[in-house]
């Protein structure tokens, strides 16, 4: 029940990532951190993949097990999602999509929701997204089909939710551009660890071309070839298709001693990684897919949480360079970064006083999950009062 005494309305949170893979893990934060937001005004469950099976879940536990979908798993999924809707008092009220691409089991099911009088909102985590679709002939099919199928989006979703800079439509729908949140009670505030005269600094991802860390390393590099003696370290935490190609790169830099591999970390495992580190390095390689403008990182936001600096070769929108003296921004291009740079930036943070306090604070103010998620609380509650308008302010 609600306030004021109604019954609540049932609101589906439609994921198809499989969230117990480590590639997960920040996904999973996003997600559980929206649905505490949701779960304050509505009734909430959500659907993931879990070890190959695609579940309903609720925070009690399992819903609904919806077996293994065959081969596309997320077209299939989508497809038995569907057929469990139609089914007499499965239909939810409301959905809140966090879109990957279209297909026709994604109109089948949007179609059904219309006819039955449901709300369906969409969430474009990145825009655009073409370009990460294209590491193997799998993706790439998949990414024809939602060529073909997304222009009919708009015949069921009216407002769709992305981060960044966006254009005014996408598939010849309204945008929505939100800031990225988090929930600091994720996060919890980092310990610096003294760690003499080194420069540490931290990077973490599921490592793609467009996170352009080869170019830290190619600066690494090219600041020992040229008889750099100061001492810089970088820990990458995290897989990815990119991380064979650091690999080579370290090794053919000779960098051994200068860069870990540390991988996937979570918990207090990656906490005292962070405890450890002064500088935070934030995507370098943006551009690479086609992003130029500001950009609203949810990694951006975690390493806020934990109070470090940040270098990054993409304004963030939070943080505007210009503005703020704790973000280095470098070249967005692929030019090697440049270590006096970065070393001369490392100097300057160490002589402030609380400066991981301070860079804390701002996030936790310009980034509540409980305050961002506000325009998506406001579309979904003015279309209940039959008040439905483009909400985003």
């Amino acid at each position: 029940m609600d306030q004021n005494g109604k019954a609540r309305k049932k609101l589906l949170y439609l994921c198809t990532y499989d969230l117990t893979v480590p590639t997960s893990i920040g996904v999973s934060k996003k997600i559980r951190a929206q649905r505490r937001v949701f779960s304050s005004y509505f009734e909430v469950s959500y659907t993931c993949f879990e070890n190959g099976r695609f579940v309903i879940r609720n925070e009690e536990g399992v819903q609904q097990d919806l077996g293994k979908p065959g081969f596309p798993g997320r077209v299939q999924a989508v497809g038995r999602l569907a057929d469990y809707c139609r089914l007499p008092g499965n239909c939810p009220d409301l959905m809140y999509f966090r879109y990957t691409q279209s297909d026709p089991n994604v109109l089948r099911f949007l179609k059904l929701l219309q006819e039955r009088g449901s709300t369906a909102l969409l969430e474009i985590p990145t825009w655009p997204y073409e370009k990460e679709y294209c590491d193997n002939f799998p993706d790439y099919m998949s990414l024809q089909i939602d060529r073909l199928c997304r222009g009919q989006l708009k015949k069921y979703v009216h407002v769709i939710y992305s981060y960044g800079a966006v254009p005014d439509r996408i598939f010849g729908i309204p945008t929505c551009t939100l800031q990225n949140g988090i929930d600091l009670e994720d996060l919890p505030e980092r310990v610096p660890v003294p760690h003499g005269e080194t420069v540490s600094l931290i990077a973490v991802a599921v490592f793609a071309d467009w996170h352009g860390y080869d170019r830290f390393l190619a600066g690494m590099g090219e600041y020992y070839r040229n008889g750099g003696s100061r001492d810089i370290h970088l820990d990458l935490v995290g897989g990815g298709p990119a991380l064979e190609g650091y690999r080579e790169l370290v090794s053919r830099e000779k960098l051994e001693e200068h860069v870990t591999f540390q991988g996937f970390r979570s918990g207090r495992e990656l906490d005292r990684l962070y405890d450890r580190a002064d500088i935070a390095v934030s995507t370098l390689g943006c551009h690479r897919k086609g992003i130029y403008g500001s950009i609203s990182s949810l990694k951006d936001r975690e390493y806020g949480a934990k109070g470090l600096p940040v270098i990054t070769s993409t304004e963030i929108d939070i943080f505007p360079s210009a503005q703020y003296d704790f973000i280095l921004k470098v070249p967005d291009n692929d030019s090697p970064v440049a270590m006096k740079e970065v070393l001369a930036f490392a100097d300057r943070m160490k002589e402030q006083k609380d400066l991981s306090g301070r860079i804390r604070a701002l996030t936790a103010e310009k980034s509540d999950i409980g305050i961002t998620m506000q325009p998506v609380i406001r579309e979904f509650l003015g279309n209940e009062q039959g008040k439905a308008e483009k909400s985003c302010m």
